[in-house]
Order: structure tokens, then C-alpha cells, then sequence
């Protein structure tokens, strides 16, 4: 229900207005009512110019809202007689039925998509809460995009003002894109209030004179930056007693202003500046202008300026020297969750809006900031990225409170007299919002004027450095905040070798034709490259050495996949769309890799010369054509599937095969050696298509016992070490504060399986009778240990594909006695003895699975004769695949997005060789994956991957655990871990299923 002040108090206001000389745009008769008339809105004629400003001071420091219980009673708008406004700026009429236009024009895509978005979805929150004005919804339309510049701000404004029936504009978010849609918002007779600029040049320099971009009709919630500017310089001098500082800014009015704010009340405190200086937006090399500011041996850098150019200068800078010991300091154009989870941004402070409020309340609506946060993410399912959201929301507010202002009905249509909405802007005095009270001055200044300063100490808990305020700025005074100041982040180093275990081997390193299986993706991570790679949330595949993914086809049967330009193998062979399609030719030439690949693309007519699962459309573009819809092609190409591989390499290993243990790749190392069941070595690509590779080389070493590689971990024997072993987890946890340990259980699952192609397991009642005679228990409390989650299906309780109606049955030897004599008496070439025959083929030597054999073998005893059947990890699963095998235990389903898991369970999946392991096929439940690859609605997704998730617990082939729990333990000496990023500066995550990236770590002595 939206509540409004009572038209009583809205006079009052204005008559203490009109006392205070502080007169209305155009017009001293506040209620000479329109003549205009009609249906349609009317023509507006330009604003008249502004009479000189009378001087101001400062704006007082605003205080914390009052808490309230409840919003005032809501009124009508008024009448002809009493609203708000002389017409003199023209009227909107909105007939019976029609909405009340109003505009949100804020950055909403691009690199300031962060600001801009939140900013607009408070203003739809706004006018949600508030309902109608007179009968009358509110509508924002279409949000406009003010690209954070001068050309959109002023292109978005001249699509609103060509519309006479919108009221108003709430915007913009950049300061730079207002300067130029300010004078038409303004010419036009409408009002722009916005949440977000803060720059001084759009209202004034706090001491009477208008700033150069100032133009009537123009408001904001957001501070003026001379405040901030003195905020960050009074932090420089006061705690931090630096006396000497840099600026950068990039030729933005907000940047630049911003930085000027400091450098005039730095300078102003006894401070000198050492370089004031730009860098152009675009720019991607920092290294020159900050060579510049390193000139100056600043002991403090202040860059107020927006990504992508914050994330070079805080990268590099550990580059340049003499910035060693230089304090870095950002601002509100930075403050938000993507920049903050940069690795390099710890130890940086940000001066911004002071964003602790508490219990205010928002007087025309009843909303506090609690309630936004909870409406917000119930609508979005994520926080606000950037601080401006409760601004735009106050702004919203104040703009639906000036139009109820100003005006009234007329038969039905509702008539907004212009200069009335302006006439009550300028009389709002004290207006509770969720930032605070709210008074305009004359130049539109109207916000809450307190700034914090925070220190950022770790990027894995960006709540925390939010909630970490270290000083506090208000006109009136400043003192110190609650929180702890922060270090800078160690700064990367170059040398080193990074030493590394692994569980197993694999049979080649080359992704065409070999296995992958955790060892080999660890090793894979050093040398080759994905299409595409998961993001740090792991609910999204981000581009990696593919530019883009687009579909070409409403079916979505054809993705086009875009390379970027300029990357070379390590064999100087150009990465084009020939390296795509030849590798998609391999894979689907090789017999197990194949049925991963085979039921997702189009099959290939051997009759014509095209290949037809993709084709090269041009150097850098391959398309794939889809055997079935899909709604998203680059999850597919996240791991093996999506390596890039020199196709010189790949021809040379079809006719040596030995190279296979030689890869090519474009990642950041080269192969240096390799020594199958010991060790493989690589070493730094110096030519590495994104930059610096720290290490000069990491060796992966092979340790069948986990157990033995925790203790050479533990002992300085290894650097790293990635397990799933609970014995090895337990041996790491001891360590304490010796290891760095990074646990993940939120993937794979530990599982046994059953092969029902042959006996005994076709039949149901033999895979009813093992399920229940497992000892699932006795597994959880000694394989298990107390270390990993007992698990009902192939999903985590937290996972969205849950379903929590499922539980995993055993324990129940009672219930297989009678399926055991059934099935024997009607097939006794089944049994032996009244017991099923059964072998149970595991990999070792590994004491875990003797340890895992040995548990659930005891439980079975009683209904099934058992052989036992162990062999190496490679040639176990070669049997598995081909189908030699009855039981074995296996570790997988651990893919970020289960559409990746349905290679193996589909019906496609079967034949000689197999990666539908257990070799089940169930037409109905082939539907359902099919239907869940093709739909672009998660919650449908969601419902699907519930409903197959009952279908293979119906079909009694897998019998589930746990899900496993992997332990990737470092020495102390190995930094950054969590530090990668996308080629386009996307946080990808520290560890997936027991591997990580390598690129992003270096070694501190």
C-alpha cells in the first residue's frame, strides 16, 4: 500500500518555502490553475532561465532518520484550486486508465551495468510500494541505458523529452552521462532526480555559484563529492599521516571532479600533491601513467575512477616500482561486489556514501532498508551490487510525492501541473528516507552528506570490509569509524616451482583421445585452455578462449562459437575455428569420447564431404549444430569437450601416438617432461596470450596413497595437494594453521553401480537386493569418518535440483532375503549356494578401496557370492566402459550445471562402449533430459532434474554414499589461490571437484 504525506503538511512545507525566499520555477502564484485541456499530454514550452541563485552555505549534516511504526494515512491528490504549480511550465494530463509515465535512465549494461542496474530496480521497488497516484499506476516503461558517458546520456534524453507524457526522470548514474541530458530534462520542463551523480559540476560548489553543468529542474539523493573529496583527503591526513598524494582520474565530470575535490582539500589540510593526472577510458596498459605517479613517491594513490580501468591500475601496479609501500585508496565508483573480489583489491580503503541505516524509514511508503534488501532479493535472488540503490529508491519517492503534489483530477483525467512537481522539490525539507533526511537546497542538492571511509581486508567476504568503517565525514565534523585498518595484499611474485600431488595417472594428456579424469584436468589446467570456463558462483559458463556464444537459430539447434583474435599454441600454430572442427572430428573418431560428444551434436553423413556436427564460418567462428535444442552451449564446453588443442599437434600425434604425452595447448605452461606414474613437469609460457605467468614451473607428482601425499605435504615435500581420501582430509585438518585448506563438497558424489546388461544385475530384484543388504552406515562411519555428508541423491541439500522427497535406501538386509530366494528359485544360473554371483571390480592398489571392499562385501554376505576384481585405475575404466564388469564403486555427477551429467545417463550413451555406465536405458527418462537441455526457464529446470532424479532412484542402479568431499591443502608459501578471473575480469572459483587453476599462483619465500 503506498502512503503520502498529508496535503496539510505539504502546504505547510511550501508556505516555510515561500518564508524563506526559496521561490518556485517561473512563478510566484502557486495556485494558478492549467487552462489547457484536452486528452492527450500537453505541448510543453521550454523552461524559463533560471534566476541567479541566491547564495548558500554548506547543507547541515543530516542526522539519522527517526524510526517510525507506520507511514501517514494516504490522500487524493488535490483540485484545481489547491495543487501545487502555475502552469507555467505546461501540464501532463493522464486520462481514465491510462499510466503515469515516468523514466528510469541509468546504466544498465556495459562495465557500469553495476551501478546502473541496482539504481533501477530500486526505482521499480519505489513505485511498487508507493501504488497509485489518484487511480493512476505509475510506470517507468522501457528502463533507458545512459551508457555511462556523455553521448547516451544525451541520446536516452532526447527519446523522453520527444514524450510529452512523461513527468519525470530518475537519473542518471553517471555524472557524466547527466551533464548532457540535464539541459534537455531541463528545457523540456520535466525533472531528472538521481540516485547516483555526485559530481559538484551539476549542482554547486557548496558556496552560492552553480556549477557549470547545473540546470533547473535538476535534483539528487546522492551526496555532493566536495564532501567526499574531503572525506578521503581528512582519512589521507588524519589517521593514515600521509603527506604526500597522487590522483588519477579519467577526464570523466566525475572522476575528475572527484579527484580535484581531493587534491583541493588535501592541499587544503598542509598536504602536497605529487601528480595529478588521466588515463583514457579504454585504456588497458596502466603501467606508463602509473610509472608517472611512482615518479612522485606518493605515499598515498587516490583513483575515484569505474572499471575496467580500476582493475589494470590496482593489477599492474605491483608491476611498477616504487608504488611498494604507496597506500591505495578508491571510491564509490569502485565500491562494489565485482571489483572487490579482485585478489589485488585487499588493503585497498573506498570513500563513499555511508550506507548504515539502521532502522530509517521511508516516510511515503513505510519501507526500511531491511525490507529493500529482503524485497530485492526475493525479486532478483542477489544483493545490490552497488551502494546507490536506497538513493534511487528516496528519489523515486520524492519524485511520486511531487506529482501527488501537484496535481489534480479534471473528470476523470488526472492533470500534472510541471512547475508544481518542481515547486515541491524544492520545498522538501527533513523527508525521511532510508538514507537519512532529506532537504533540497537551491542547486537541487538534497541528500544525506555523511561519508564513510572502509577498509577492504579480504575479498572472499566483501560483507565484511562493507561493514569495516574506519572513519566517518559529515559537514559538520569527522571522527574515527568502529573498524580495523588494512594492509595492502601481498604483492605477486615471479620464480618458483609449485610441487603438486595427484591420486592417479592418466593414459596421455592429449583431450581427443585420452581420459580425463581428475589427475588429468589438474595437469590439462597448466597447458590447455577451455571455450569456456565456469564463473566463481558456479551457476554460469563464461567465455575463456571462445570471445562468445551466440545461437543462430530460434530452435537453438546452432550456436555460433567466436575465438578471440591473436592467440597462437605453443607450437606457434595461429588458434583459429580449424583447431575447433578438427577437434570435434577427433573426439567424435574416438570410441569412448565419442558418446560424450556423438548424442549432443549432428550426426555426420559419412556420404558428403561437410562435416556436419560444425563447420568454419569464417577464421575465428565455428559453428555447432545441435542434435537436440540447447539452451546453452557453453556449459558443454567448460572441460574436456572444450579444450583447444595445435591441430598441428593433434595430426603429428594420430601418426605418433607417443606424442599424446607431449600436449600442445595454448594455456600458460608448456610441457617440460613427463614420466608416466612419477612425475610430469612444465614450465612458464613467456608467450602467453594474457600476460604474466608468475611460476617458473609446476610439477605434478603421482601418489596413489593420498594419506602418503598429506604427509609429504605436511612436511615441506610438496607445495600442494588435492584429495578426496578422508584418511588424507583427516591428516591435512591436523596440520592446523600450517596448511591452507580450501574443503568443497557441493559436486561429485561417491557412489556404486550396477551393470544391467548382463546377470544378475538385469534384473531389478538383484539391485534391490544389493541396495538393501549395503551397509551404508557401516560406510559413512569408517570411509566416511565423520568428513563427508551422508547423501539421498546425485544434489547437495543446497543445490537447486534437490529433491528432498528422495532417500537413499540400505540398511535393510531383512528386505533382500526374499528378492534373493525369489530370484534364485526362477534363475538358479543366477546363484550359488542360495546367494547371487557377483564380482565387484574396484582401482588400486589403494588401501581406501581394500578399506571400501572389505565393509560393504561384509554387509552383502549373507545374499551374494562375491569376486573380487582389482586393477588399475586406466584399464578399470576401459572395462567399465566396455561393460566387464557387475559392481564397482565410482566418484562423478559433480558438473557445476547437471546438463553436463547427462552424458551419463542417457540412452544415447550405450553401445560396445558405453558411458552410461550401468548401461540403463529409459526412454521416459531420456524425455525429460532432453526437455531440461532445451528450456531457458531455470525453475522448469529445476522441476525436471527433480523428477529424473525419482526415475533413477526407481531404477535401482546406482546405490549413493556420499557426496565427496575434496580437501585442495597448500603450504602457506602459495598465494592466490581464489585470484583468477576470465579473460574479461569474470571471479572464477577457487577449487571445482578437486582442481584449480595454476595461472594466477605464485610463491612467497
Amino acid at each position: 500500500m503506498r502512503t503520502r504525506l498529508r496535503w496539510l503538511t505539504l502546504m505547510l512545507a511550501v508556505f516555510a518555502l515561500l518564508a524563506g525566499a526559496c521561490g518556485s520555477d517561473g512563478g510566484d502564484d502557486s495556485s494558478s490553475a492549467s487552462s489547457s485541456g484536452g486528452s492527450a499530454a500537453a505541448t510543453t514550452t521550454a523552461a524559463p532561465a533560471a534566476d541567479d541563485a541566491p547564495a548558500t552555505t554548506a547543507a547541515p549534516a543530516t542526522t539519522a532518520a527517526p524510526a517510525t511504526t507506520a507511514a501517514p494515512a494516504p490522500e487524493e491528490v488535490g483540485t484545481a484550486a489547491d495543487h501545487l504549480g502555475d502552469g507555467s511550465l505546461g501540464e501532463v494530463r493522464v486520462g481514465p486508465g491510462e499510466e503515469i509515465q515516468i523514466r528510469s535512465l541509468n546504466a544498465i549494461s556495459g562495465d557500469v551495468a553495476f551501478l546502473g542496474v541496482p539504481n533501477q530496480r530500486g526505482v521499480e521497488l519505489a513505485i511498487r510500494d508507493y501504488g497509485q497516484i489518484g487511480g493512476h499506476d505509475v510506470t517507468i516503461g522501457t528502463g533507458l541505458d545512459d551508457l555511462c558517458s556523455a553521448d547516451g546520456g544525451q541520446a536516452a534524453a532526447q527519446t523522453i523529452v520527444a514524450d510529452e507524457s512523461v513527468v519525470g526522470v530518475i537519473g542518471t548514474s553517471c555524472s557524466g552521462a547527466a551533464a548532457s541530458a540535464a539541459p534537455l530534462i531541463s528545457e523540456a520542463g520535466m525533472v531528472m532526480i538521481s540516485g547516483s551523480n555526485t559530481s559538484p559540476s551539476l549542482t554547486s560548489d557548496l558556496a552560492g555559484t552553480a556549477g557549470e553543468n547545473y540546470y533547473p529542474g535538476y535534483y539528487r539523493t546522492a551526496h555532493n563529492d566536495l564532501y567526499q573529496g574531503a572525506a578521503a583527503a581528512g582519512f589521507a591526513i588524519e589517521v593514515l599521516g600521509v603527506t604526500t598524494a597522487a590522483a588519477i582520474h579519467d577526464g570523466d565530470p566525475y572522476t575528475q571532479g572527484l579527484a580535484q575535490a581531493f587534491a583541493d582539500a588535501f592541499e587544503s589540510h598542509g598536504g602536497t600533491v605529487t601528480t595529478f593526472t588521466a588515463v583514457n577510458k579504454g585504456d588497458t596498459d596502466m603501467v606508463p601513467v602509473l610509472t608517472e605517479v611512482a615518479a612522485g613517491s606518493p605515499e598515498m594513490l587516490f583513483f575515484p575512477i569505474f572499471q575496467p580501468e580500476g582493475d589494470f591500475i590496482i593489477q599492474q601496479a605491483s608491476q611498477v616500482a616504487g608504488l611498494e609501500n604507496t597506500t591505495m585508496m578508491a571510491a564509490d565508483g569502485l565500491l562494489n561486489s565485482n571489483f572487490m573480489a579482485i585478489p589485488e583489491s585487499e588493503g585497498l580503503y573506498f570513500s563513499g556514501p555511508d550506507i548504515r541505516y539502521g532502522t530509517n524509514t521511508n516516510q511515503s511508503t513505510g519501507q526500511t532498508a531491511d525490507g529493500f534488501l529482503a524485497a530485492y532479493n526475493d525479486e532478483w535472488g542477489e544483493d545490490p551490487a552497488a551502494p546507490f540503490w536506497a538513493h534511487s529508491y528516496d528519489a523515486t519517492t520524492l519524485l511520486l510525492d511531487a506529482i501527488a503534489a501537484a496535481s489534480y483530477d479534471d473528470g476523470g483525467t488526472l492533470v500534472i501541473d510541471r512547475a508544481g512537481v518542481r515547486e515541491y522539490m524544492a520545498s522538501v525539507t527533513n523527508y525521511s528516507g532510508i538514507i537519512g533526511l532529506l532537504s533540497c537546497d537551491a542547486f537541487g542538492d538534497c541528500g544525506s552528506q555523511k561519508i564513510t571511509v572502509i577498509g577492504h581486508a579480504d575479498s572472499n567476504d566483501i560483507a565484511a570490509s562493507n561493514a569495516n568503517v574506519v572513519y566517518e565525514y559529515a559537514p559538520g565534523g569527522s571522527s574515527l569509524g568502529e573498524g580495523n585498518l588494512v594492509e595492502p595484499a601481498p604483492q605477486p611474485k615471479f620464480g618458483g616451482t609449485l610441487r603438486l600431488s595427484l591420486e592417479a595417472e592418466t593414459d596421455g594428456l592429449n583431450p581427443t583421445v585420452n581420459r580425463f579424469a581428475v589427475s588429468a584436468t589438474m595437469m590439462a589446467r597448466a597447458v590447455f585452455e577451455p571455450l569456456a570456463t565456469w564463473d566463481a558462483s558456479l551457476e554460469r559458463a563464461v567465455p575463456y578462449l571462445a570471445e562468445s556464444f551466440t545461437p543462430v537459430s530460434d530452435d537453438l539447434m546452432a550456436w555460433d562459437v567466436k575465438l578471440r583474435p591473436g592467440i597462437t599454441f605453443h607450437d606457434g600454430t595461429p588458434v583459429t575455428s580449424e583447431a575447433i572442427v578438427l577437434g570435434v572430428e577427433r573426439q567424435l573418431a574416438d570410441p569412448l569420447i565419442s558418446l560424450a560428444t556423438a548424442p549432443t551434436l549432428a550426426a555426420d553423413d559419412p556420404d558428403t564431404a561437410a562435416f556436419e556436427p560444425v563447420e568454419a564460418i569464417d577464421e575465428l567462428t565455428a559453428r555447432f549444430y545441435m542434435r537436440r535444442p540447447s539452451s546453452d552451449v557453453a556449459r558443454w564446453l567448460t572441460g574436456q569437450l572444450g579444450y583447444l588443442v595445435s591441430p598441428t599437434w593433434v595430426r603429428a600425434a594420430m601418426e605418433d601416438p607417443t606424442l599424446n604425452q607431449a600436449p600442445v595447448g595454448t594455456g600458460p605452461f608448456r610441457i617440460d617432461s613427463r614420466t608416466q606414474d612419477q612425475m610430469t613437469r612444465f614450465v612458464r609460457n613467456d608467450s602467453w596470450w594474457r600476460g604474466d605467468v608468475y611460476l617458473d614451473a609446476v610439477e605434478f607428482y603421482i601418489y596413489t596413497d593420498s594419506a602418503i601425499a598429506a604427509d609429504a605435504l605436511v612436511v615441506g615435500d610438496l607445495e600442494g595437494s588435492g584429495t578426496s581420501s578422508q584418511d588424507a582430509i583427516l591428516i591435512q585438518r591436523d596440520a592446523g594453521d600450517d596448511l591452507v585448506r580450501y574443503e568443497w563438497d557441493d559436486g561429485e558424489e561417491s557412489f556404486g553401480m550396477m551393470n544391467t546388461s548382463h546377470p544378475p544385475f538385469d534384473d531389478i530384484r538383484a539391485r534391490k537386493a544389493l541396495t538393501y543388504a549395503t551397509a551404508r552406515q557401516a560406510y559413512l562411519d569408517f570411509i566416511g569418518q565423520g568428513v563427508s555428508r551422508a547423501a539421498d541423491s546425485f544434489f547437495t541439500p543446497e543445490s537447486p535440483y534437490h529433491n528432498p522427497d528422495l532417500v537413499q535406501e540400505a540398511d535393510s538386509p531383512d528386505l533382500a532375503t526374499p528378492l534373493v530366494a525369489e530370484l534364485c528359485a526362477e534363475k538358479p544360473d543366477y546363484c550359488s549356494d542360495g546367494r547371487i554371483n557377483m564380482e565387484f571390480q574396484y582401482s588400486g592398489p589403494s588401501v581406501i578401496q581394500d578399506r571400501v571392499y572389505d565393509i560393504l562385501t561384509d554387509g552383502w554376505s549373507d545374499h551374494f557370492n562375491i569376486n573380487k576384481d582389482m586393477l588399475l585405475q586406466d584399464d578399470h575404466i576401459t572395462q567399465v566402459a566396455f561393460g566387464l564388469w557387475d559392481f564397482v564403486t565410482w566418484r562423478q555427477m559433480g558438473s557445476p550445471d547437471p546438463d553436463n551429467d547427462v552424458t551419463w545417463i542417457n540412452c544415447d550413451a550405450i553401445g560396445g562402449l558405453a558411458l552410461n555406465w550401468p548401461r540403463f536405458c529409459d526412454p521416459a527418462r531420456d524425455e525429460l533430459l532432453y526437455a531440461q537441455r532445451a528450456s531457458t526457464d531455470q525453475e522448469e529446470r529445476r522441476d525436471l532434474w527433480r523428477q529424473i532424479n525419482a526415475k533413477i532412484r526407481d531404477d535401482y542402479t546406482y546405490i549413493v554414499f556420499n557426496h565427496t568431499m575434496w580437501s585442495n591443502a597448500f603450504q602457506p608459501t602459495v598465494k592466490n589461490l581464489c585470484g583468477a578471473t576470465s579473460p574479461d575480469g569474470v571471479p572464477l572459483p577457487c577449487t571445482v571437484n578437486g582442481w584449480h587453476h595454476i595461472y594466477q599462483l605464485w610463491l612467497d619465500d
